[in-house]
């Protein structure tokens, strides 16, 4: 019966025993980038706001060209801004 018990203590000990072989995943981050990215998302927030909710409320035909140019803008923030943030967070 003690050797059964052995055998029981020395697999215990060895799943309490913290492993020391850490693998590291570097992820290099471009912070200039990143914020910038960060940046745009911001201005296309304030677009839709600024432009686009306003001209929205107040619609008439003399609106109409700057409710479709700001869209177009907040749009094109947008998506760079997803673009910048991609490009600032890369895993090597």
């Amino acid at each position: 019966m003690s050797s059964r018990r052995e055998r029981a203590k020395a697999q215990n000990r060895q799943q309490l025993t913290p492993k020391t072989t850490t693998v590291q995943i570097s992820k290099e981050k471009n912070e200039f980038l990143f914020e910038l990215g960060k940046y745009c998302y911001d201005l296309s927030k304030l677009t839709f706001a600024g432009v686009v909710l306003v001209d929205a409320f107040h619609l008439s035909m003399e609106n109409t060209l700057d409710l479709v140019s700001g869209s177009i803008v907040m749009i094109s923030l947008l998506i760079l801004g997803m673009i910048l943030v991609k490009r600032g967070t890369k895993k090597e």
